[in-house]
């Protein structure tokens, strides 16, 4: 799938629940019940920074964030799925006569998550929960890249799609009818001999949950 298109894809995603989150109707009727907890739904945008041996390839970039997920009153555990598209800035590399220039790079994640949140206490009045949460991943990346030199240039476009696993931690700020989050979490990509590690900071909007 062209990049732009993987964009195009994840801002409807985003734009949709914000939309859906304007008129800040009861979050009990935006909640989906289940036996022992409820479904949430929701979309974020931030910025995303190549960590590592990718960053001396990549630029600080930003993703756009379509995610769901089940959770409890119960229990502090839940379950969060993630689709994110990121796009890190390429970088320009002189090597003697040689010039190497990436476009920008990009980069789908899909996620599958575990969530731990500390629950407040019944008394409590504070509308913040902190969360950790943690999962694997698969992830496909593309770039194209331009060789010069004396003789002319060149260019050559590149993917791949590994398996990875992500980790972080993110605070959850109850409003009317619904919720805004915030979370920073580290990506490692599974790829033989090279690092592929990044760090995407989402700010977001959160429909139903408990």
């Amino acid at each position: 799938m062209h990049r732009s298109a993987l964009a195009v894809t994840s801002a409807m995603l985003m734009f949709g629940a914000l939309g859906m989150a304007a008129p800040a109707v009861n979050a009990q009727q935006m909640t989906t019940s289940t036996t022992n907890g409820a479904i949430y739904y929701g979309g974020g945008i931030g910025l995303s920074i190549p960590v590592g041996s990718l960053g001396d390839a990549a630029n600080t970039g930003w993703h756009l964030q379509g995610m769901g997920g089940w959770e409890s009153s119960h229990t502090p555990w839940g379950f969060r799925g993630d689709l994110t598209y990121s796009s890190l800035g390429g970088k320009t590399i002189n090597a003697g006569a040689t010039t190497l220039k990436g476009d920008n790079l990009g980069l789908l994640a899909i996620t599958g998550n575990v969530v731990w949140k500390k629950r407040q206490a019944q008394s409590s009045t504070s509308s913040t929960t902190p969360y950790i949460i943690a999962g694997l991943g698969l992830y496909h990346g593309s770039q194209t890249i331009t060789v010069s030199d004396q003789t002319g240039s060149s260019s050559a476009s590149g993917s791949f799609t590994n398996f990875g696993i992500n980790a972080g931690a993110g605070l959850e700020f109850q409003l009317t009818g619904f919720s805004v989050y915030a979370d920073a979490r580290f990506h490692d990509i599974f790829r033989s001999g090279k690092s592929a590690r990044y760090l995407p900071i989402t700010v977001g909007v959160k429909i139903g949950g408990q």
